[in-house]
């Protein structure tokens, strides 16, 4: 009985040596970290991309049209089915963020004495930062492709408008405008996803 109480004491020093030391490398209070930050954002412009390109999937359909790129026969597939995969994406960054914040206000609590399981706080963080990793890789597939169109209509002299946040006049400006935020979501996107914790 002695020994099986020594056994239970230091299994709870360890646990809260591992919650201590995980709030020490991932304090939350007061600034949000890089990659909880860079998730939202990244999630919000997907979630708000497909809600936008969702409520009008005419003018989308046309959008990806004037790329001159699909056969007519796949432009309404992917304009109907490409929202609702930004919105899937979105919300998975979302929700990694979100989970990772509970992870870490568990630990916490466990740290100042609370009786939470800290194996299920640790098993949280793991999940939210495979899910903040498929979401960043989901982003960087997407950017690349979209990366990829904007920049064969630059090279054809085609102007389009991508119709990523609804649909506008065509021009070479708003081409090049778009090329540059894809640039950016991808490399931010490739930043979280190298980021292992």
């Amino acid at each position: 009985m002695n020994n099986e109480s020594r056994t239970i004491s230091s299994c709870d020093s360890l646990r809260l040596f591992a919650a201590k030391r995980m709030l020490s490398v991932n304090s939350v209070a007061p600034r949000i970290h890089f990659e909880k930050l860079a998730a939202l954002i990244l999630g919000g412009v997907f979630l708000y991309a497909g809600a936008v390109k969702m409520s009008d999937p005419l003018a989308f359909a046309d959008s990806i049209a004037s790329f001159k790129i699909l056969p007519i026969i796949l432009i309404n597939p992917l304009a109907l089915s490409l929202p609702p995969l930004e919105i899937f994406i979105g919300a998975m960054l979302a929700i990694a963020v979100s989970r990772k914040l509970s992870a870490v206000s568990s630990t916490r609590e466990m740290a100042n004495g609370g009786q939470q399981n800290g194996n299920g706080s640790l098993l949280t963080a793991h999940r939210s930062l495979a899910l903040r990793r498929l979401g960043a890789l989901s982003v960087i597939i997407l950017s690349s492709i979209f990366c990829l169109a904007l920049l064969s209509t630059l090279l054809r002299g085609i102007q389009v408008d991508c119709g990523c946040f609804g649909s506008g006049k065509p021009s070479i400006l708003k081409t090049w405008l778009a090329l540059g935020r894809d640039i950016i979501l991808l490399t931010v996107a490739l930043l979280l996803y190298r980021r292992r914790h």
